[in-house]
Parts: structure tokens; C-alpha cells; sequence
């Protein structure tokens, strides 16, 4: 999100794609306090546990599929933090071209989380991204790769 802040980008409105258990949100609030945070996880026990320890109160949750979500909502959003996982699986809906296009008519920005490890294949995704929206910026962290497309 740190890099997201400092291009001083106008955000209002975030849709948090696996909400999990809220660590996202929680980093989301510390840069940008009076966000309005919609968050979608189809698990609805991550969703309650994080309303018990890692305090979701003001984010809206909504406890369903992403992709589906996504499809239906007629809502737009500053940005979108796509945070999907199944495991260490990311489901293959969440990085089709119908769902990727959708989320372009959607928000301002994405991010995508992608963890690194062995076998995920973060460069056909990269590709697939860069013909939708043109340009990725890559974001390393020590786990992670955060690809921000706008």
C-alpha cells in the first residue's frame, strides 16, 4: 500500500478481494483512515475471526464468492486489492481474462497479491495483465510480489 500512498492517488473507496481475516484492511486504514473498505471472502469463519482479533468493524464484508461478486456488483471503487487463495492455490477464475477485464471496468487500480514460491508461475500472469491494463509495476517483498496495474 506504500506505494500506492506515495503516488498520492485519491482514494475514497477500496474492494478488498479475499478479506480473510482483515490484515489487508488493516494496512489498508493506517494510510488512508476514513476509506470506506468493502472486503469479499467466501469463507465466512476468516470473516468472523477477524472481527474478533483483528477488529473489521467499518470495513462491509460480504461473504461470497469473488469472481461472482465481482460479475454481479455494479459498484466502482478507487482501488482493488485481489488477495485470492485457496491454500497456496490461486483459483484459476480469479486469473481469467472475463474476470481480469471486469475488474479494469471496476477500479481506478488493482493490486494483485502473488506469493513467490516454487512452481507459481508469476510471469504468464504478468503478461496476461500487461495486455489488459499495458503497464505493471512490480512491488517485491520478501514473500511476495504486488503487481499494481491502472
Amino acid at each position: 500500500m506504500k506505494i500506492v500512498y506515495s503516488q498520492q492517488l485519491s482514494v475514497n473507496r477500496i474492494l478488498i478481494l479475499g478479506l480473510g481475516g482483515g490484515t489487508a484492511a488493516k494496512v489498508v486504514k493506517q494510510y488512508w483512515p476514513q476509506v470506506k473498505i468493502t472486503g469479499v471472502d467466501i469463507d465466512p469463519v476468516m470473516i468472523e475471526l477477524g472481527e474478533k482479533y483483528l477488529g473489521l468493524a467499518g470495513v462491509t464484508k460480504i461473504i461470497a464468492d469473488a469472481v461472482e461478486w465481482v460479475a454481479k456488483s455494479k459498484q466502482k471503487f478507487d482501488g482493488i486489492l485481489v488477495d485470492v487463495y485457496q491454500g497456496r492455490r490461486i483459483p484459476k477464475s480469479v486469473t481469467s481474462k472475463a474476470f481480469l477485464e471486469s475488474l479494469s471496468q471496476k477500479g481506478r487500480w488493482v493490486i494483485f497479491n502473488r506469493l513467490k514460491f516454487k512452481g507459481q508461475n508469476n510471469e504468464g500472469f504478468k503478461i496476461r495483465l500487461r495486455r489488459i491494463w499495458g503497464q505493471v509495476e512490480i512491488i517485491k517483498t520478501p514473500a511476495n510480489e504486488l503487481l499494481l496495474v491502472k
